[in-house]
């Protein structure tokens, strides 16, 4: 199994922040503002029916800010009457209707099968593919956005741990860390597979509710998640009284893609549990 969709460049857009909500991401008439754009990518996530990654986040406002700049009209028109049909459907209350959001999804997709060489269709279609294609058949199935899910979340729980942005991994890297979940999936419990089918949830929920945490619950949760990543340092062997201490125990350097590999405690229960409580429960995100 590989990942070969390049991550790097939509990384460093998403792990940089989304724009604040007044801005104005691009000119023209009218002028892109940063609040289109979630209010857009919100409509998508309903839509699609899966809780995006930041890069896809990142993808699509991408995707917004370079149809404003080439003055791309018919993309322009495609996004505002989009954003027209949301409004229109919000009007009707239609942002809980889950058979509203199939509908549009099946057309959807219809429409960009048709037109794949669309920007549109591109990320629509790949959005879709990755949060329903097993990777790993199984219950419940491996899939492209849990991987992804789990790579982001990684990086966020390191830069928290160690105070820093981790390096993302590259291409060849990322294919082994595909490799390595692949052949642990399996071995999995029941619980830790229900949890990894729910970690784009939780990640979603983790990255938007973490700033409205309290410094008591932000430093708890990321003294847990220093004790996973490094299990010697969080729990020294007291000396005894008169002894000198002994030196402690030279380990490697560990880099990002030696953590993330080995990161699947994120799925045990207890760990799992600390980090979809955070934030509002997920929803679909359309006007979160």
């Amino acid at each position: 199994m590989r990942i070969l969709y390049p991550l790097a460049l939509l990384l460093t857009l998403a792990l940089s922040g989304i724009a604040p909500a007044q801005d104005t991401l691009a000119e023209g008439d009218p002028p892109l503002t940063a609040k289109m754009a979630t209010d857009y990518t919100h409509f998508m996530q309903w839509t699609l029916g899966t809780a995006l990654t930041v890069a896809q986040e990142a993808r699509i406002q991408k995707y917004l800010v370079d149809s404003w700049k080439a003055n791309d009209k018919a993309e322009i028109k495609r996004t505002l009457n989009l954003l027209a049909l949301r409004d229109y459907m919000l009007s009707m209350h239609s942002d809980t209707n889950a058979w509203a959001a199939s509908s549009l999804r099946r057309n959807a997709m219809t429409n960009w099968r048709k037109s794949p060489t669309l920007d549109q269709a591109l990320w629509g279609v790949a959005i879709y593919n990755s949060a329903r294609k097993p990777l790993v058949k199984d219950t419940p199935p491996l899939t492209r956005q849990m991987e992804d899910a789990y790579e982001e979340l990684g990086y966020f729980m390191m830069e928290q741990v160690y105070g820093a942005k981790p390096t993302p991994i590259e291409a060849v890297e990322r294919a082994t860390l595909a490799d390595a979940l692949a052949n642990d999936y399996p071995k999995l419990s029941p619980a830790e597979k229900a949890n990894f089918a729910l970690l784009p949830q939780a990640w979603y929920q983790l990255r938007n509710g973490w700033p409205t945490l309290d410094d008591g619950h932000k430093t708890a949760l990321v003294k847990e998640w220093k004790s996973h990543f490094d299990p010697q340092a969080a729990a020294p062997t007291k000396p005894k009284k008169g002894a000198k201490p002994p030196p402690p125990p030279r380990q490697p350097a560990q880099t990002p893609m030696m953590r993330l590999i080995n990161m699947s405690w994120v799925l045990n229960p207890s760990v799992f549990g600390g980090l979809s409580g955070v934030g509002q429960p997920f929803g679909l995100g359309w006007g979160a």
